[in-house]
């Protein structure tokens, strides 16, 4: 469907959940509202990460982001489970 997230390049499934939830609540409360989005893969991706860690430092990124940043960056992996069945684990 054109309408899926997640499972198709450029579509997430978390940042699809995480706006229908904050969009739903927005309707419901009749507020207008816009919607924009960030593809920070696309962007990490791009950037060499120690030098992205350097310069973040540099302009005064507090040491708590610049780990959570580091972390976020650093070894990633996900897996899907489905009920007690899990697929293997692939590197991020």
């Amino acid at each position: 469907s054109t309408k899926q997230n997640g499972f198709i390049n450029g579509r997430s499934v978390t940042s699809n959940l995480m706006a229908d939830n904050i969009i739903a609540d927005i309707v419901m409360k009749k507020i207008p509202y816009d919607v924009i989005t960030f593809d920070f893969a696309r962007a990490f991706d791009k950037v060499p990460h120690a030098p992205l860690m350097d310069v973040m430092s540099m302009i005064g990124l507090q040491q708590k982001s610049l780990c959570w940043l580091e972390n976020f960056l650093s070894d990633r992996s996900q897996y899907v489970r489905v009920g007690n069945s899990t697929s293997k684990i692939e590197s991020v």
